[in-house]
């Protein structure tokens, strides 16, 4: 017969193995910030978003605010048929491991123009002030409009190159969106460079529409280039084109194990009929990994 102290020294063995073996949570912030204003422009597409992801492990949740207006700079602005409009977006998403490709699905919900639209201007105008540019004032003319959607991605990555130090790597990726502000569907490829031993990808570049959750990754360095059908945006009120093409370059570092930096450049064709230019516009990010 077992003694107490022997059982007692059984059951701490057992329990010990079972933390030992047990997977430790993945914790991840990320906050970000896109502008056009970097490419000297101020209008005429997304001029600007705001927004904040927390990753758990598989899962994902986030908010964010996103504003489109007609451009404000240049001979162009007189001409440009856009209106002003704002969306905020909540998002639940989370990673699906039950197939060959690294997936991921989300749903959301959220408000367009209105209370969007107030707040939107506001950040605009703090930004404005934090960079010193004028601020030009536009009025929200919009109801509260309630938003509710869902959208999801799904790439494969292949190694086609690797070295001691460095490996390269091929994506190719698809995505979608559905919902009362935002229907479309593309996808594309991205060649990402990173150190070898890299668990995690870089995150994709998907719209910076407010449909997707956001997204995270490993450090490296990467290009992408992608299409998209669109049948419905209305942050462009009708005028969105039904074809857009984007191209960009995306950075991501971790500094002491913790801090993460992140840039990105992408632009598009004349995102909606009437577009004085490309929409073009960088994107930073700051997070912490736990």
């Amino acid at each position: 017969m077992i003694g107490k102290l022997e059982a007692l020294a059984l059951s701490a063995l057992v329990l010990g193995s079972g933390i030992s073996n047990s997977k430790a949570d993945e914790l991840e912030t990320r906050g970000g910030h896109c502008n056009d204003t970097y490419f000297g422009s101020d209008g005429g597409g997304i001029t600007g978003c705001l927004e904040y992801g927390l990753r758990l492990n598989d899962d994902v949740i986030g908010i964010g605010i996103f504003g489109a207006q007609q451009e404000q700079l240049g001979g162009g602005a007189k001409d440009d048929p856009l209106g002003s409009l704002s969306r905020i977006n909540v998002w639940y998403g989370r990673e699906i491991d039950a197939t060959d490709f690294d997936s991921f699905v989300s749903v959301r919900a959220g408000i367009e123009g209105g209370i969007a639209d107030d707040l939107g201007r506001e950040l605009q105008n703090l930004f404005h002030q934090l960079v010193g540019e004028n601020n030009h004032k536009v009025p929200s003319t919009h109801d509260d409009t309630l938003l509710a959607g869902v959208s999801g991605w799904a790439r494969k990555d292949f190694v086609w190159s690797e070295g001691q130090d460095w490996m390269a790597a091929v994506a190719p990726y698809g995505h979608g969106a559905l919902g009362n502000d935002t229907i479309e569907a593309g996808g594309g490829l991205m060649l990402s460079l990173q150190q070898s031993g890299e668990t995690e990808p870089l995150a994709l570049l998907l719209p910076r529409n407010g449909a997707y959750a956001p997204t995270f990754g490993g450090d490296g360095i990467g290009m992408f280039a992608g299409v998209r059908a669109v049948a419905r945006e209305t942050l462009y009120d009708g005028h969105s084109n039904a074809f857009l093409a984007e191209a960009g370059i995306t950075a991501q570092a971790t500094f002491f194990d913790f801090a993460v930096v992140g840039v990105s450049g992408s632009c598009t064709n004349k995102p909606y009929d009437g577009a004085p230019a490309a929409d073009c516009k960088a994107t930073f990010q700051m997070g912490g990994q736990f």
